[in-house]
């Protein structure tokens, strides 16, 4: 006969194994989204512009690629509106799958959720922290982070609140300095919404450089903004020497430099503490010389008297 012992373990096991299967199929659903959320929450069932609804012979009502000829799609089937048939998938399903697509494509891990009005070609088009208007056009939360997807690269890449730039800063690792590494921020042109650069901040310490800059989007911005600085190797090795790829190494040289000037300033100190005592001892003979001339001036006047005296007596 089974103890309980042995039953009590079997459904622990089987429940376990449950759970981790769950988790698994879960993520798969809500890959690269904020808990809580998927697109499975998505219910937009429309034809995408420039896509003819038809109705097929079967009576589905599908989203062709093309035109309507004895009662079939000509082109491809984008999605259809009735149920699921033949490997076409239904219009929220497509839109779905479309929506995760951009997200990964286009939108960085910490702002993961996808959005956009697919019937507004010009509508923004971006991703937000949370979750998504069923309609897929805004975030529920305006407040929440979130950023922009810019028709041009070059928008993109000049952006403050562009989805690219977000995707870049993600890339950047701030150099460890005392076991740290601070997030690196973004330098935005004062009043305006115009990217710069990367940098990371440290704290402060006397004589030692406390920020370095991303050297590829620090050369992005001298390039966008002064096309002839690199004429100047001046100019290339002194914002290189900024360079996070530099910075321990230039880190270090001010360390060096410190020591090295705290070195002097000891020598220095300790010079003329030595040219100070030399000075006292100068006025202390100064004035011992002083006073044994005082005292030998006065004895010979002593001398001089008792003489005077003597010479008085004999006469």
């Amino acid at each position: 006969m089974i103890s309980k012992s042995v039953v009590w373990g079997f459904l622990i096991l089987t429940l376990s194994i449950l759970g981790v299967c769950f988790y698994f199929l879960r993520g798969e659903t809500t890959e690269g989204f904020q808990a809580g959320y998927t697109v499975r929450s998505l219910e937009i069932n429309v034809c995408p512009l420039g896509v003819n609804e038809i109705q097929t012979a079967k009576g589905n009502t599908d989203c062709c690629r093309g035109d309507l000829l004895d009662g079939k799609c000509t082109g491809s089937t984008f999605c259809t509106k009735s149920p699921s048939y033949n490997g076409i998938p239904t219009c929220q399903d497509a839109w779905r799958r479309y929506y995760t697509q951009k997200g990964r494509q286009f939108c960085p891990s910490t702002i993961p959720n996808y959005y956009e009005d697919v019937l507004k070609p010009q509508s923004i088009k971006g991703c937000s922290a949370g979750p998504i208007q069923r309609d897929g056009k805004l975030p529920t939360n305006p407040s929440l982070r979130k950023c922009r997807i810019y028709a041009t690269l070059q928008e993109n890449k000049t952006k403050a609140d562009s989805c690219y730039l977000e995707k870049e800063r993600l890339k950047i690792r701030c150099p460890t300095v005392n076991g740290r590494s601070p997030p690196p921020a973004a330098r935005i042109t004062p009043n305006t919404n115009n990217f710069e650069l990367f940098f990371c901040q440290y704290p402060f310490e006397i004589e030692i450089p406390d920020r370095c800059v991303d050297e590829k989007t620090a050369f992005d911005y001298f390039d966008r903004t002064s096309p002839r600085w690199r004429n100047s190797s001046t100019q290339v090795e002194a914002l290189r020497s900024q360079s996070c790829k530099n910075y321990i190494s230039e880190r270090n040289k001010a360390f060096d430099r410190k020591r090295r000037l705290e070195e002097e300033r000891r020598r220095r100190l300790a010079a003329e503490e030595r040219a100070r005592k030399a000075e006292r001892a100068r006025d202390w003979f100064k004035n011992l010389w002083g006073k044994v001339r005082s005292q030998a001036s006065n004895l010979q006047k002593l001398l001089d008297d008792a003489r005077r005296k003597l010479t008085i007596k004999k006469c």
